[in-house]
């Protein structure tokens, strides 16, 4: 079970990378990719790239199982913040752990804040960076890093056979986009708002096949991008109670989280 969850974790975080896929090979005379999806998904993924605060907030449910009576629905959800000249900060609650991640441009801090406990790691450069020696190096994946990021073409998945364009539908209240794409190992449904000057994503919901099959809804809510003027927000202060421990005490001690997506 924690083997599966960890997967569907980073299905749920790479949904955007595979739907940009399409992006990098489609030619605009493909009967199967529809020109309009495929301009929506880039306009609003460049939208993002290109604010220098971004703040949003998540809803996530996932399912696996053999079939739908025997699936197990895990919920997952928090909220990230980012200032690209200033620093980072994320809560995360899934299962019955939260954690907080704080970034300053120079250390990154984690922390389990049921266990009252959290490790450190000097850190220099972008918030791409910081995902980047994070996911290579330590085997930590940032929540929904992908709607912060700067490049929109990173580690792009090839493969998307599919596009289409099903028209404007409601999303909480909004007009949205409604798209749908595929591969042959996955299939998603994505809303993005209708609003030329704010483009975001209202939500994404998806089927993979592993491990017997399994869905995925995300929702994306209370997107900001006013600046932080405090740059404090991103800068860990530890309390009274709270205890330091090493990177690796840190991962063994949060494997039921969900939040590594190795755990040796």
């Amino acid at each position: 079970m924690g083997h599966t969850k960890s997967i569907m974790f980073k299905v749920i975080i790479h949904a955007f990378i595979a739907i940009m896929s399409c992006l990098a090979w489609a030619q605009p005379g493909s009967a199967q990719v529809n020109p309009e999806a495929v301009q929506l998904t880039g306009d609003s993924m460049a939208f993002l790239a290109k604010k220098k605060h971004v703040s949003t907030s998540w809803f996530a449910t996932y399912d696996s199982g053999d079939n739908a009576r025997n699936s197990v629905t895990t919920t997952w959800n928090g909220k990230s913040r980012l200032s690209r000249n200033k620093g980072y900060y994320a809560i995360s609650e899934r299962l019955d752990e939260s954690y907080e991640y704080f970034y300053d441009g120079e250390v990154f801090t984690a922390k389990n804040v049921d266990g009252q406990y959290y490790t450190q790691k000097p850190i220099t450069g972008s918030f791409d960076e910081l995902v980047g020696a994070l996911s290579k190096e330590n085997n930590l994946t940032l929540p929904v890093w992908e709607l912060l990021s700067e490049d929109v073409s990173s580690e792009l998945v090839v493969g998307v056979t599919k596009a289409e364009y099903l028209g404007v539908t409601k999303i909480m209240g909004q007009d949205a986009h409604h798209l749908k794409l595929f591969k042959p190992e996955r299939e998603w449904e994505m809303w993005i708002s209708n609003d030329a000057k704010r483009p975001v994503p209202l939500m994404i919901i998806g089927f993979t096949p592993e491990n017997g099959g399994s869905h995925y809804q995300a929702m994306f809510y209370e997107w900001s991008f006013k600046p932080v003027v405090n740059r404090r927000k991103f800068v860990f202060r530890s309390g009274a109670k709270d205890l330091r421990v090493d990177w690796d005490t840190f991962k063994k001690r949060s494997i039921q989280g969900g939040e590594f997506s190795d755990h040796k």
